[in-house]
């Protein structure tokens, strides 16, 4: 797990029933033969701040967002907190679902940047883990005629429902100005030897992510089923910028916008650092 939001001070618990689990170094909760009762209770506690305070909010499956209330709150903390609920499936496996398995943190700062953050409960084979993820950063910026706008989700991906939470905290900051157009970079085509590819994203909350496989950027989606085991690993992932090793490579199912799915996938390197999804 990551220890970002540790060092930030935000303190996460999960209780089932009256108990509160005991976090493993790699997120690892429980496995589902200690599940008795039908919901999780994930509690996050923020640190106040004097301004630019941290929110916490759901999104559902169309990126709507409900902002989530203060459970209780003192001299030091906000704490919001959420159920989690856990289902069967055919298979007799206990399960979360996404979106419902997480909460998201906005992490608004100075000058108009932000950061937003993804803590979820998930389960892998009847055995469940927390994990925490930062999906996404951006900047604000201010144009000539005073208004806000933020590119990264008003022009490269579509998020209005996200800005109508983000542009009233920001709105007052010093924004730095628009940046002029610059063409792109153009990208440096990798080649791969056969049957490997490189992670372009990982989701942890939903469990999987993106490759890419050759120099002309075909891709293909990655689910964790599809991920060999390590014995050294429980929580089957990957991270981006991982060079990985594939020995099947169907059609995807599903509505997911890919065509292509790798199965039987193994990372051949790591690296430290978090999915950008």
């Amino acid at each position: 797990m990551s220890d970002e939001l540790e060092k930030r001070g935000i303190k996460l618990e999960v209780i089932l029933g009256k108990e509160r689990l005991i976090l493993e170094e790699d997120g690892y909760l429980l496995s589902q033969e200690r599940i008795g009762s039908e919901q999780f209770g994930l509690r996050c506690s923020i640190p106040k701040r004097e301004k630019l305070m941290p929110l916490c909010f759901n999104v559902d499956g169309n990126k709507n967002i409900t902002l989530m209330k203060l459970r209780s709150e003192d001299e030091r903390f906000s704490v919001f907190s959420k159920k989690i609920s856990v289902t069967k499936t055919d298979f007799n496996i206990l399960t979360t679902h996404y979106p419902e398995n997480n909460l998201r943190i906005l992490f608004p700062e100075e000058k108009g940047r932000f950061e937003i953050w993804e803590v979820a409960i998930v389960s892998q084979d009847g055995l469940f883990f927390l994990t925490e993820q930062k999906t996404y950063e951006a900047q604000c910026f201010r144009e000539d005629n005073g208004k806000m706008i933020c590119p990264r989700f008003e022009t490269k991906t579509q998020w209005p429902q996200l800005m109508t939470v983000v542009k009233p905290i920001l709105e007052k900051e010093e924004l730095p100005p628009t940046p002029k157009n610059t063409p792109p970079s153009p990208t440096k085509a990798m080649g791969f030897s056969k049957n490997h590819g490189k992670v372009v994203w990982w989701n942890l909350a939903q469990g999987w992510g993106e490759i890419v496989l050759d120099a002309k950027g075909t891709t293909a989606k990655v689910h964790w089923k599809g991920i060999l085991p390590n014995p050294k690993r429980r929580l089957k992932s990957l991270l981006p910028g991982q060079i990985i090793s594939y020995r099947k490579l169907d059609q995807a199912r599903g509505r997911t916008g890919f065509l292509l799915e790798a199965k039987k996938v193994s990372p051949l390197e790591r690296e430290e650092k978090n999915a950008n999804c």
